[in-house]
């Protein structure tokens, strides 16, 4: 059970979420980057895509953050 922060289905998780990861996002090079609540698109050349997406699951795990790859 979480004992830590909001849970799931209260109004304030998903700025909260926000809030955190806006400054990883702002911080990658991708051209391309879409946020919608708690999905991340990004696009642009493959070598810039890769790094930003190694940066992402490096700095991410540290908050907690897993990637699900679809």
């Amino acid at each position: 059970m979480s004992q830590e922060g909001p849970q799931q289905g209260d109004p304030l998780g998903l700025l909260l979420f926000r809030n955190t990861i806006h400054p990883l996002l702002e911080s990658l090079d991708s051209v391309l980057r879409l946020r919608y609540m708690d999905d991340v698109t990004l696009g642009g050349s493959r070598k810039t895509v890769a790094k930003d997406v190694q940066t992402v699951m490096e700095v991410g795990h540290d908050m907690g953050l897993n990637i699900l790859q679809m």
